[in-house]
């Protein structure tokens, strides 16, 4: 191997450190900023390394009626909670139009626990006839002492963004 190659050599080599080292930063700075698309909020509160668990408080079944935004279209939601922690599926959801015969399926996916709050990550339970496949989050808030759940949905088709009340079975 002549000299001019074992140089060439040592530059792509060089190279490929460099870009491993800034492509290291860049991660670390996305990290430590919350900004990867797995992470939810600031770093350290409600991630998945924090292990929180669902509060008892929302375990159960609850039902009630919630409205899209865009055209108040109603629809009756259920929302079921077995325990889990973050990361977890710690729940499923049905939402049955009032306009049709279609109900909508979906698993709950737990992201972050707040005081009286959790955020979660909605997926459709496999393919469904009239049904989104987009993945949604949802924001369960207690109310009335436990008796009542407000539920908020985020990322649904066409900024619909449906909310309401639901009530413990």
């Amino acid at each position: 191997m002549t000299a001019r190659r074992k140089r060439g050599r040592g530059r792509v080599r060089a190279s490929v450190a460099a870009a491993a080292v800034l492509l290291g930063a860049a991660f670390g700075g996305l990290a430590a900023a919350g900004k990867l698309p797995w992470q939810d909020g600031a770093p350290g509160k409600g991630t998945a390394a924090d292990g929180e668990a669902l509060p008892q408080a929302f375990l159960g079944t609850w039902r009630g009626t919630i409205t899209t935004k865009v055209v108040p279209l109603p629809s009756t939601f259920t929302a079921t909670f077995t325990a889990g922690r973050i990361g977890e599926d710690v729940g499923r959801t049905s939402n049955a139009s009032a306009f049709s015969s279609t109900v909508c399926r979906g698993v709950l996916t737990l992201l972050s626990v707040e005081a009286g709050t959790v955020t979660l990550q909605e997926r459709p339970e496999g393919p469904q006839a009239g049904c989104s496949e987009a993945r949604e989050k949802q924001t369960y808030t207690v109310l009335d002492g436990g008796a009542r759940l407000h539920v908020a949905v985020t990322g649904a088709q066409l900024g619909t963004d449906p909310e309401g009340d639901l009530a413990k079975q």
